[in-house]
């Protein structure tokens, strides 16, 4: 049955027509896009009035307004030369030509400038192009590909401004958004009775209506329907699965989990201005001079065990001027620090305190008299080295390395001193209040249904927490 809406047609081998002219505009977000029909153009246009189209040919390239986008004619898109000569090469001569392509842009041209030699002297530049957002990559060519080994690097100029005044009536855009629309695709035609005759345009939204999701409608339901008792799931709480795999093994012993942080709450406890203060972020400056290659590394570890960082020759730059990094750490804990590395002639390093004036450079050891000297810079060198004391130094800007026993190094020449490092914080840890810690847990699903192959536990720093 025909419809009273017949859709838009497209003969191949008919003629061209003013819907089949294309044009290209440069992006800020997707660079140039072309292949664009007259209705896209001017739905574009006036969303961003202005815009610049460009019209290509195998003959010509223009730059055109909207308005003059809307008068081309398909005789635009005919070529002047009315015969097709093909490629002509010139066996005697042949013509170089500069090739541009990439970019995101459009309409660079160039000549090159060839010596009596052969060779490229210049490329003059004829076409600055449009649109272009990274350097197009260029190519030097002849007809024959008789000519190599030029190199062209293709660089953009830096951006001007460039101000458009509209002050001629000419200037005003008039956007066309009726012809070459194509196939709408809202319109899914016409219904028919049972005699064939319409009764109006066939719309689906009368039979379903989709307002509303109908997967959470239906999942609701089934909510509802679990909701009066009738579960149909089993859970690893009441019935124990014939095996439990985890890292520590398969077995079939399973543990019920429970946090107030799946559901609940928790109040109480002591806290200091509202906050409890467990880390400070505090820096370090950090200076190598051959220590790459090598694994030469600090490590920081807590005495208590609950916490550790480390700090490595190999993420910073080799004899650069000292870098900047910051670390959270426990205010009023000593951290014991530790040097490690190897090197193919020996294994083994040696580390202690050096003056402040020597970080950065070849370090000076600080005078090891007295009762544990301290301060703020420490080096570690790499045993079966130059002893200059460079190969990884640290400085702490808000903490203090304390220097403590001696003893030799692997090579039984160097002293080498156990260290330690500490962020004194007084103000980390004043209690202001200090009331009794009051956990709420709700039945949510994880506190309901989660097991673990392994007890919970509140050891600081554990996998099991």
């Amino acid at each position: 049955m025909p419809s009273n809406n017949p859709k838009p047609t497209f003969n191949i081998f008919g003629p061209a027509t003013r819907c089949d002219i294309k044009v290209g505009y440069i992006s800020t977000t997707r660079g140039y896009v072309d292949n664009v029909g007259v209705y896209e153009a001017n739905k574009y246009a006036k969303l961003d009035p202005g815009t610049v189209f460009i019209f290509k040919t195998r003959e010509v390239i223009k730059y055109l307004t909207i308005n003059e986008v809307n008068e081309l004619t398909p005789n635009d898109l005919t070529p002047q030369t009315k015969t097709c000569l093909g490629p002509q090469l010139n066996v005697e001569n042949p013509t170089p030509h500069i090739d541009f392509f990439g970019g995101g842009g459009v309409g660079v041209q160039a000549n090159p400038v060839i010596g009596n030699d052969g060779s490229l002297m210049a490329v003059d530049v004829v076409e600055g192009g449009y649109g272009y957002q990274y350097p197009p990559h260029v190519k030097a060519r002849d007809d024959l590909n008789i000519g190599s080994g030029t190199v062209l690097t293709a660089k953009l100029c830096k951006k001007v401004k460039t101000y458009i005044v509209y002050d001629k009536e000419e200037d005003y855009e008039e956007y066309d958004l009726t012809s070459c629309k194509g196939v709408d695709l809202t319109d899914y035609g016409t219904r028919y009775n049972v005699y064939g005759q319409p009764v109006g345009l066939w719309d689906p939204r009368v039979y379903a209506n989709l307002s509303k999701d109908p997967i959470r409608a239906e999942i609701h339901r089934y909510q509802q329907y679990l909701a009066r008792g009738l579960n149909p799931w089993w859970t690893t709480r009441k019935q124990i699965p014939l095996s439990i795999t985890s890292d520590l093994g398969t077995k079939r012993i399973k543990y019920d989990v429970r946090h107030w942080l799946w559901g609940g709450s928790q109040s109480g406890g002591v806290t200091t201005g509202g906050d409890l203060l467990e880390f400070v972020e505090t820096e370090f400056l950090v200076y190598t001079q051959g220590g790459h290659g090598r694994g030469l590394m600090f490590k920081f570890i807590e005495n208590r065990g609950g916490h550790k960082f480390t700090i490595k020759a190999d993420s910073y730059r080799d004899g650069a001027q000292a870098e900047s990094v910051k670390i959270k750490v426990k205010p009023n804990s000593t951290y014991n620090v530790v040097s490690a590395g190897s090197h193919k002639k020996g294994r083994g390093t040696e580390q202690g305190l050096i003056t402040v004036g020597s970080f950065g450079g070849p370090g000076k050891e600080q005078d090891d008299a007295g009762g544990g000297p301290t301060g703020t810079s420490i080096f570690a060198d790499m045993v079966s080295t130059a002893d200059d004391d460079d190969d990884l130094q640290i400085q702490s800007k808000s903490g203090v390395f304390k220097q403590g026993k001696k003893s030799r190094s692997s090579d039984d020449k160097h002293d080498t001193f156990e260290l330690t490092y500490i962020l004194e914080d007084s103000n980390a840890f004043t209690p202001v209040t200090t009331t009794p810690v009051k956990t709420t847990i709700d039945d949510s699903f994880m506190n309901t249904y989660a097991i673990s192959p392994v007890p919970p536990s509140n050891v600081p720093g554990s996998d099991y927490a």
